[in-house]
């Protein structure tokens, strides 16, 4: 059973819209309404591609029951901690398919004290010994940081567990020192820890340095150009295969959930990434949040080819 864990669980409105205007009403073409957050994203992919998952967390409020419920609906398992106080929040999606761009409007998310936290740890605890990983995903919420996600790396890693990472902003550093065996950045996420942009001058020697901070397997992924992925013995360079974007909102959830269910059925790294690719644009292709389906996934794995990072030809700018 593959344990995902979001502290800031969220309701993901998504509204598709061939127009924006500033001032005026707009009425989208489609509203889209998910439970979310980066963990939740990834439990949704992992369940249709057929694994055993639980959904774990945090949720608070009419927005936090909602979450839940949506859940219950999509028959995901979940056992989410509920504050006593607070709501969930909502993130709203603005998606101009035609464009291919994305507005996002992310609200702060149900603040979470020590001693709510420490009830969370207890609920966690639990589900530990039938763990067979644990996907840390998505950012703190406030009244915790990257203190708290350690804890939660380290109570996984004397259980013997493996775990991914994939967090942002201040709590990622602190976070990185607890070792976990696969961390996920994206290009963005990567550039801000290396303190350089990436590009194809610098791939290697990026994943290289990202390496050094602890992870075993760093699986960098760079939106419509593909994916690098590595380890200390080999590195990988997977181009994407070329699909009509509507919304990639949840492209990098689905790519780590493949990687994981790849990892945990001993695929080699090239093609674990490969599964990897293809879900994350698989995803690009479907309107909602990590909301591909396996058919969709395995119909573009042909197309993603692992390169040797040293014979690949770069990625976009």
């Amino acid at each position: 059973m593959i344990v995902t864990v979001t502290l800031n669980a969220a309701l993901d409105k998504t509204h598709l819209l061939g127009d924006f205007r500033l001032g005026a009403v707009n009425l989208p073409q489609q509203v889209l309404a998910l439970a979310g957050g980066k963990g939740i994203n990834v439990a949704r992919v992992l369940h249709a591609l057929g694994e055993p998952v639980v959904a774990t967390g945090v949720v608070a409020g009419h927005t936090g029951a909602y979450v839940e419920s949506c859940l219950d609906r999509e028959g995901i398992i979940h056992a989410f901690h509920r504050l006593a106080d607070g709501e969930s929040r909502t993130c709203l999606a603005i998606v101009h398919p035609e464009q291919g761009i994305q507005t996002e409007i992310n609200e702060a998310g149900a603040f979470v004290s020590a001693t709510e936290f420490e009830r969370f740890r207890t609920r966690f605890a639990e589900l530990l010994p039938r763990a067979s990983w644990v996907a840390l995903s998505g950012s703190m919420p406030p009244g915790l940081d990257g203190a708290a996600c350690l804890e939660l790396m380290n109570m996984a890693r004397a259980a013997g567990k493996p775990l991914s990472l994939d967090t942002s902003g201040p709590a990622l550093p602190l976070a990185l020192t607890g070792r976990p065996d696969v961390f996920k950045p994206n290009q963005g996420e990567a550039e801000a820890l290396l303190g350089w942009r990436v590009d194809e001058t610098n791939l290697a020697a990026s994943l290289e340095r990202l390496l050094g901070m602890g992870a075993r397997v760093v699986a960098l992924s760079l939106g419509a150009a593909g994916a690098a992925i590595a380890t200390r013995d080999e590195a990988w360079f997977l181009a994407a295969p070329r699909v009509d974007a509507i919304n990639p909102i949840g492209s990098g959830d689905s790519f780590l959930a493949s990687l994981i269910a790849s990892l945990l059925h001993g695929l080699p790294l090239a093609d674990a990434g490969a599964w990897a690719v293809a879900a994350g644009s698989a995803n690009a292709a479907v309107p909602g949040a990590a909301a591909c389906t396996r058919a969709q996934i395995e119909a573009l794995l042909p197309a993603v080819r692992p390169c040797p990072l040293g014979d690949a030809v770069g990625i976009a700018p």
